[in-house]
């Protein structure tokens, strides 16, 4: 953790909380993406004094950012778990490098709903990861981070011990997430080994699957069975490779494009939209947007207010 972000961090409990719109003034932190119970894509990322922030794509379009509290010295994971409207839960490491997190059972813009940060313990010096297991109303979010000995770590938020998971990671992992509410039907993780190369985890053990990157992967699971990975390649644009619902093997990774300065952040909407929100070379936040059907492609728009 460098100089810079112990001066400016504080406890995560310590502050109040606004619903006051923030300015634009982002951190280089890597943003989180989930979607609600009924569909709605959400996006958090620290400000530079590591206030957490939150906007939502509304049908109108993206809303202003409003601050969630906190001290973040890493970018945040979330999630939303349950039918409409869930539990909406975010995640980050504070500046004791425990994992913090705090949920709401409302609407997510509501700051009134939320409760206050817990402290979920572990130690790590990277961002988080979250998904959950099993269906209505017997949903377990689960989170996973790299511990200090680079190895993976994973902890029921329900309860339990922090349990290793084993490997050796250069980067904070990659979950499958939830979509809509819904989890996903299995632990599917993403990590970068020593070498950068990108390896999966399904269980039963690590499996380089090609590729190279410096910075947190991302995968999501859509609706006909298939498995999305989203990297930052090493030239900086955004890259993306699939594995098909009845198979192991991976295809030959794909660039998307534009020019990346943050780890992406992949959901898939329940129309089979693939969003990936990255942080661009003017330090603004970018949403890459992919409509489903043959003849679709990537487009890309800069959330305003980030």
């Amino acid at each position: 953790m460098n100089r810079r972000r112990r001066r400016c961090a504080v406890t995560l409990g310590a502050l109040a909380l606004t619903l006051a719109p923030l300015a634009g003034t982002a951190s280089a932190e890597d943003p989180a993406a989930s979607t609600t119970a009924d569909g709605r894509l959400e996006v958090y990322y620290p400000v530079f004094d590591g206030t957490l922030v939150h906007q939502r794509l509304a049908p109108g379009g993206w809303t202003a950012p409003e601050g969630l509290g906190g001290r973040l010295v890493t970018g945040p994971a979330s999630i939303t778990v349950g039918s409409a409207p869930g539990t909406t839960s975010v995640f980050g490491v504070g500046t004791d490098f425990a994992v913090w997190y705090r949920s709401t059972s409302g609407d997510a813009r509501n700051i009134g709903a939320w409760g206050p940060w817990t402290r979920l313990g572990g130690t790590t010096y990277t961002a988080p990861a979250v998904s959950c297991t099993g269906g209505a109303p017997d949903q377990h979010t689960i989170v996973y981070v790299r511990g200090t000995d680079s190895a993976l770590w994973s902890k029921d938020l329900s309860g339990g011990q922090w349990v290793r998971r084993g490997g050796r990671l250069v980067t904070a992992p990659a979950a499958v997430p939830a979509t809509s509410g819904v989890c996903p039907p299995e632990q599917d993780l993403l990590g970068v080994g020593t070498n950068f190369g990108i390896y999966e985890n399904r269980g039963g053990g690590w499996v380089p699957i090609g590729g190279r990157t410096e910075r947190q992967p991302s995968l999501v699971r859509l609706p006909d069975g298939r498995t999305e990975a989203f990297v930052t390649g090493t030239n900086g644009a955004l890259w993306t490779a699939s594995r098909p619902s009845d198979g192991d093997n991976w295809s030959q990774w794909q660039q998307v494009g534009g020019y990346l300065t943050s780890a992406p952040a992949a959901q898939v909407l329940p129309d089979s939209t693939r969003v990936v929100v990255a942080r661009g070379g003017n330090g603004s936040l970018y949403q890459a947007t992919l409509t489903a059907g043959p003849q679709a492609s990537w487009s890309w728009t800069r959330i305003p207010g980030s």
